[in-house]
C-alpha cells in the first residue's frame, strides 16, 4: 500500500497506493484553490492498526510492546452511532509531509517473515484521512462560511493465515478478515442486521461502507499452488463489489462573530459542531 522505502519514493512506477491518492488529493486542493482563491482546506490524518482483537496507535512514537495499556479506547458517538478511536490526528499540508509519517509509523506495525516477505505485516492497517473544505457565505447582514467535511479510510488488510500456521495472535487477522467478509456479505444482500460489533475493523469502518464509494483492490497469485487462496481472495472481493451504498452529503453554516477577540470562540465552536 504505501511502496518501497516505505513510500518515499518520488517514482510513480514504484509508488504505492496510498502515495498516489495523497499526491491525487493534494493535486485537488492546489486546483480548487487556483479556481476559488477564497477556499479554505485542512487535511488531518489519523493511522491506526488492528492486532490480536486491540486497535493501537501507530503515531505514538512511545509504541514499542503490544500490551493492553497501549491499546485504544473506541468510542461511539451518540449523535449518528459511528465509531471511533482515540488515536491522535496529525495535521498534514503536503504530500512530503504525509509521506514522512507514514515512512515512521509503518515501522511500527508488527511484522513477521514468511515464504513470501522477509516483512509481511501482521496486522490491519487503517489510514484515515479528515479534510475540511471551508467557503464564506453571506445571508442579509451576517457573515459567516460553509464547511463541507469527508473521510477517506484506505484499509490495508493483511493476508489470510492457514490454520496450520496460525498462531494464537496471527489467527486474530482470519478472524478480523471473516468479520469484515460477513459485514461484506450483509450489505451486499442488503440484511437488516450488519455485524459491525463482530470485531474493532468493522466497528471502526460502520458508518463509512453503507455511506461512500468503496474499492477493493485484491492482490492474488499466479502460482498453482496458490489457487485456493486465488480463489478464496476473489470471492471475498466479489460481496464488496456487489455493494451498492450512495455517499450522503451534511453541510453546516457558521456565523462570523463580529468582534475579532471572539476569533477563538468561533473555532471551538465549529470544531464541537463538527464533531457532534
Amino acid at each position: 500500500m504505501i511502496g518501497p522505502e516505505g513510500g518515499q519514493s518520488r517514482s510513480r512506477v514504484d509508488q504505492g497506493m496510498i502515495p498516489q491518492v495523497v499526491d491525487e488529493v493534494f493535486r485537488r486542493i492546489a486546483s480548487s484553490q487556483t479556481e476559488d482563491p477564497q477556499l479554505e482546506f485542512e487535511l488531518r490524518a489519523s493511522y491506526v492498526e488492528v492486532w490480536a482483537g486491540r486497535v493501537y496507535d501507530l503515531l505514538d512514537e512511545s509504541l514499542v510492546s503490544r500490551d493492553a495499556s497501549k491499546a485504544l479506547d473506541l468510542i461511539q458517538e451518540q449523535s449518528d452511532g459511528t465509531v471511533r478511536s482515540t488515536a491522535s490526528e496529525q495535521c498534514v499540508n503536503t504530500t512530503q509531509a504525509l509521506q514522512c509519517m507514514l515512512a515512521q509509523a509503518s515501522r511500527r506495525r508488527v511484522t513477521e517473515a514468511n515464504t513470501m516477505h522477509e516483512h509481511s505485516s501482521r496486522s490491519h492497517a487503517l489510514l484515515t484521512l479528515f479534510l475540511e473544505k471551508r467557503w464564506p457565505r453571506t445571508e442579509g447582514s451576517k457573515k459567516g462560511y460553509r464547511s463541507q467535511t469527508c473521510r477517506l479510510h484506505m484499509v490495508d488488510l493483511a493476508g489470510s493465515e492457514s490454520f496450520q500456521k496460525a498462531s494464537a495472535q496471527n489467527s486474530s487477522i482470519n478472524e478480523g478478515l471473516l468479520a469484515l467478509g460477513k459485514v461484506l456479505t450483509a450489505l451486499a444482500d442488503r440484511s437488516k442486521h450488519v455485524p459491525y460489533r463482530d470485531s474493532p475493523l468493522t466497528r471502526l469502518l460502520a458508518g463509512s461502507l453503507d455511506n461512500s464509494h468503496t474499492t477493493m483492490l485484491s492482490c492474488v497469485n499466479p502460482a498453482a499452488r496458490m489457487a485456493a487462496c486465488t480463489l478464496s481472495t476473489l470471492r471475498y472481493s466479489l460481496d464488496a463489489m456487489r455493494i451498492s451504498a450512495q455517499s450522503l452529503q451534511a453541510e453546516y453554516t457558521l456565523h462570523v462573530p463580529t468582534d475579532p477577540m471572539d476569533g477563538d470562540i468561533l473555532t471551538l465552536v465549529l470544531t464541537l459542531t463538527l464533531h457532534r
